[in-house]
């Protein structure tokens, strides 16, 4: 990607900085959220400092806050980073399943620096990311499925999900599984399941949000899947 191409669209897969991966132009009114998204990257890229949030859309975050805030809430997380300091801080208990043996260790050293002891980062690489034999007896209030094989972390999850429970699931405008299909006719599963769910279930709703991404300069989109009573 030439470095004008870079500077409008942000990276590939974008019309521009405004624009989704699936080619959706951001809501106009998220622009509110640029001096504080600009400022975050900035930090991040001069000074190697994270925003001490989780790297969503912005206006998916309040969301997901309001939801942990409103009881206390137990937590399963696909991929490990800022999310999980963020969540161990307002839930009850977080679970947090990362393939990549460094991150784990990072993840696990924050934890401790806070002395947040309600949250674990368990790493597994492979079949073993997804197979949540180790949950069996548990139930979960929010999945966060931001990490690798996405459509088979929701295909595990949603049976040990509670009623009134959320699933969200981050980067909902492209396709992050293209590299560990098995056939050429699959795309955007995980997207599939949750729409899927929802059509079966009356009482479940799905909400994508697009905004501006904390921590990067470009926006994106996360899916969230309500799931009812």
């Amino acid at each position: 990607m030439n470095p004008i191409a870079k500077l409008i669209a942000g990276g590939p897969g974008r019309k521009s900085r405004l624009h989704s991966e699936s080619g959706q132009l951001m809501p106009l009114k998220e622009l509110r959220h640029l001096p504080r998204v600009a400022l975050e990257f900035s930090r991040s890229r001069i000074f190697g400092v994270r925003p001490p949030v989780p790297w969503w859309p912005v206006a998916v975050i309040p969301i997901i806050e309001d939801f942990l805030a409103a009881k206390p809430r137990d937590v399963i997380e696909f991929g490990s980073g800022s999310s999980t300091v963020w969540l161990a801080k307002r839930a009850l208990t977080v679970n947090s399943v990362e393939d990549n043996e460094t991150w784990t260790e990072t993840t696990r050293k924050r934890l401790r620096e806070y002395s947040l002891s309600n949250a674990t980062v368990r790493h597994a690489e492979d079949k073993n990311y997804y197979d949540l034999g180790w949950a069996s007896g548990r139930s979960f209030d929010l999945a966060i499925v931001d990490g690798s094989w996405r459509w088979r972390c929701i295909e595990s999850v949603i049976p040990l999900m509670k009623k009134d429970s959320l699933i969200y699931l981050d980067n909902s405008d492209a396709d992050k599984d293209r590299r560990h299909y098995t056939s050429p006719g699959m795309s955007r599963e995980a997207q599939k399941l949750l729409v899927g769910y929802s059509n079966a279930h009356h009482s479940s709703k799905i909400e994508s949000i697009h905004s501006l991404i904390s921590g990067e300069l470009h926006s994106g989109e996360g899916m969230l899947l309500w799931i009812g009573s």
